[in-house]
């Protein structure tokens, strides 16, 4: 059997987070991060098995610190595979 395709949600409202998770578990693994810092964890954790990446960009937070540093991670990581890069 082929592994699911994972997904990351990086979404600070759980009621959103559990709304895609419902809508994309059948098809994909779903990885959840509340936030940007959280999100870069798993990214460096799972060296490159994600395939996807769906990112709140309105945040809450005051700042965008950790989503420039998920950006930053995704433009220099070797763990990327080429078909996750769009």
């Amino acid at each position: 059997m082929m592994a699911k395709k994972k997904i990351l949600v990086v979404e600070d409202n759980m009621l959103n987070r559990e709304m895609l998770k419902n809508i994309l578990f059948p098809e994909y693994e779903i990885l959840e991060a509340e936030n940007g810092q959280e999100a870069l964890s798993i990214l460096q954790a799972q060296e490159g098995d994600i395939s996807l990446i769906l990112l709140d960009i309105v945040r809450n937070t005051t700042s965008s610190a950790p989503t420039l540093k998920i950006s930053s991670w995704l433009t220099t990581s070797s763990a990327l595979k080429p078909e996750t890069v769009c």
